[in-house]
């Protein structure tokens, strides 16, 4: 790499502070995948223009660095004038970088343990409180190649993410519809039992259908026994995780929401206990918990009935039958939290079959499903494969391991102002299997 040179950040990017006076420019918010996105189209609450006053006003162009995460790559290219938060740093860029190529290289494994070596406070980057400063930021060293090499490399990587990204969603789609065949056969299994030839009977309710004519038809509160016991701190903290039931909070729970400090008044669950999130069970968060430990004092614990079997209970209240159930018996405004309430939830109508039969529809389930899980399991394992192939090949390419010059002649020019994957949206071109074939060959 002789025409690369040695320079610091400080020399290619310099730090712009111009505050909003008004508060009413488009609010942006800075996602770890996405970049910059518009706040309200991704989804946030609107904001009153005077809470925004003093907020940082963003242009075209300019990189935004999250202070709290850049050792986690959360960084961002802006494409239109809008406002950020006022903890955040912007930067213009000097002439002789491209956008999309700096973007890049501050993304790559090696720039992320400068950024965590020179951040301050306590954390790892994903965690915690770290916090970049930009004289630190500043002083950081880095290879620049000339113009034109920027320039390749980045037409080179927008076709390798392309490619990248046909192969992981074509995967990400097959999982997707594995997902639904499994939840159709639990769904299937659980009501209708496991002898073809059963007779059935209206179950009267438009939900439940026809159900086994030896069953029993019991309301909710017959069979459900809420419980509040509080005062277990020192147990494991346990979330209620959409699609996955009842697991230990470090496990996925964080992800949606921070814990109390105090957890004094968190509800202790048992092996056993129906577990369900008040707000999110019309989603279909609830389930049966094979472990013990607490969970918020927002959930809703309940004993089961010994007339139900823990593991077809697990099954059964996260069917769809009666999930769509708790949708009329939760209450709210808009489609994000809706509350479950338990004068409604008490008249759930849920089928009861034998516990002899409950024990065979279970075995029956895991035999059914079982195939399915590995090949979810597989083809997860596969996208991580290709996520782990962007992630080396990209930092291979802008470090200048690899030189792609040649290979980015032959390439169509692009116009992007960040090549990095769009992995949050599905890109609908012919699945393509030899995709990452041919970047391996090339």
């Amino acid at each position: 790499m002789p025409s690369w040179q040695r320079r610091r950040v400080k020399t290619i990017l310099t730090e712009i502070d111009r505050r909003t006076t008004t508060g009413t420019e488009p609010l942006l918010s800075l996602r770890a995948r996405a970049g910059l996105v518009d706040h309200l189209s991704a989804g946030g609450k609107p904001i009153d223009p005077s809470a925004l006053v003093g907020y940082k006003i963003v242009r075209p162009g300019e990189l935004v660095m999250n202070r709290m995460r850049a050792a986690t790559g959360v960084f961002g290219l802006a494409e239109r004038e809008g406002l950020v938060s006022p903890d955040y740093a912007l930067f213009q860029l000097e002439p002789d970088v491209i956008p999309a190529y700096i973007l890049e290289l501050l993304r790559t494994p090696a720039m992320a343990d400068q950024m965590r070596l020179r951040s301050r406070g306590m954390g790892t980057g994903e965690s915690g409180f770290l916090r970049l400063y930009t004289d630190a930021f500043g002083a950081m060293p880095l290879m620049l190649p000339p113009v034109e090499e920027q320039q390749a490399i980045v037409r080179y990587l927008a076709y390798a993410n392309n490619r990248i990204n046909r192969a992981a969603n074509s995967k990400r789609r097959l999982n997707r519809l594995l997902g639904e065949q499994r939840k159709t056969i639990i769904n299937r299994i659980v009501l209708a039992g496991t002898d073809p030839g059963v007779e059935l009977m209206n179950s009267g309710s438009r939900f439940v259908g026809s159900i086994p004519a030896h069953w029993d038809l019991m309301r909710f509160s017959q069979l459900v026994r809420p419980v509040q016991r509080a005062g277990f701190a020192h147990e494991a903290l346990l979330s209620v995780y959409l699609g996955k039931g009842v697991i230990p909070y470090n496990e996925g729970g964080k992800r949606v929401h921070a814990p109390s400090v105090d957890l004094s008044a968190y509800q202790l669950v048992e092996p056993g206990d129906l577990v369900m999130n008040n707000q999110q069970a019309w989603r279909g968060s609830v389930g049966v918990s094979s472990i013990r430990g607490i969970v918020s004092p927002a959930y809703l614990v309940a004993k089961l009935s010994s007339q139900l079997d823990s593991t077809y209970a697990r099954h059964l209240f996260a069917s769809r039958p009666m999930v769509d159930q708790y949708v009329v018996a939760s209450k709210g405004v808009g489609d994000i939290q809706r509350t479950l309430y338990w004068p409604y939830m008490r008249n759930v109508l849920v089928p009861v079959p034998p516990m002899s039969e409950q024990r065979k529809i279970v075995t029956r389930l895991e035999q059914a499903v079982t195939s399915t899980d590995h090949s979810v399991a597989r083809v997860s394992r596969e996208i991580a494969l290709l996520e782990e192939f962007r992630t080396r090949l990209t930092s291979d390419v802008v470090t200048g391991r690899i030189d792609v010059r040649e290979i980015a002649a032959t390439l169509p020019p692009v116009d992007v102002v960040d090549v990095s994957p769009a992995v949050e949206e599905i890109d609908e071109a012919d699945d393509d299997e030899s995709a990452v074939e041919e970047l391996v060959d090339a």
